[in-house]
């Protein structure tokens, strides 16, 4: 299995284990009694260990490879998304349901809901789980990055990455000068990881499509990443 999947970090009574350095929460005893042989689906009955939300079709990108495109688009025209009473309910439930993890994702980016992740979330006093946040990073900016690390809520914080220049950039995503806007995000987020003496992991993924896969190794290796290594070794 690999290292840094999100959700295989499990381990049965066979001893088969699956393992993730990049977990919100770790149950060791979650599957103890369960056997892999049966061919019951459900053998226990327990709170759930993690839950994904995505608060909102809305997106500050409009990328060639994204698979919620058609879906997002209709629910953008209806202003379909979680109202703010809901989601502030959902949270309430999610700490009433003993969850040990929350991962916040799109639909769009959930930076772009209204606030509610960063100040209804991510923010929130004496919350009984770990957030992780996976966004593009365009709204990343200083004032965010400062509040969202130094809440001590978060366990990381996913930056997606998909190209090395800004004509690839706008070729895939629509907009030019979002890459710079992303690239300093990035390197700030880690500058301010440092300062406010965060523990949460700030990383980035590279997705591949179409468009970039040809660039990969220049995509790994390109100057920001480069900074960004350099940056996490000094802190």
């Amino acid at each position: 299995m690999l290292e840094n999947t999100v959700t295989t970090f499990v381990q049965s009574k066979e001893g088969r284990k699956l393992s993730s350095r990049r977990v919100l929460f770790h149950l060791p005893e979650r599957l103890f009694g369960y056997s892999t042989y049966s061919k019951e689906v459900l053998q226990t009955k327990l709170s759930p260990i993690s839950v994904a939300l995505c608060p909102t079709p809305f997106c500050v990108r409009n990328c060639l490879f994204c698979s919620n495109h058609n879906r997002n688009k209709e629910n953008i025209a209806q202003k379909n998304e979680i109202a703010p009473k809901k989601f502030i309910r959902l949270i309430n439930d999610l700490s009433c349901l003993d969850v040990k993890g929350v991962t916040i994702a799109g639909g769009g980016d959930p930076l772009a809901y209204k606030g509610l992740v960063i100040d209804g979330l991510i923010l929130g006093k004496n919350l009984s789980f770990k957030i992780g946040l996976h966004t593009n990073g365009v709204l990343l900016d200083e004032d965010v990055a400062e509040k969202i690390l130094a809440s001590g809520n978060l366990a990381y914080v996913n930056i997606s990455v998909v190209a090395h220049t800004s004509k690839l950039y706008k070729k895939i995503c629509g907009y030019r000068e979002q890459f710079y806007k992303v690239e300093n995000n990035i390197i700030e987020a880690i500058k301010i990881k440092s300062l406010v003496k965060s523990d949460a992991l700030v990383g980035v993924k590279i997705l591949l499509c179409r468009e970039n896969f040809e660039f990969f190794d220049d995509i790994f290796s390109y100057k920001m990443l480069d900074m960004r290594f350099a940056i996490y070794r000094r802190s």
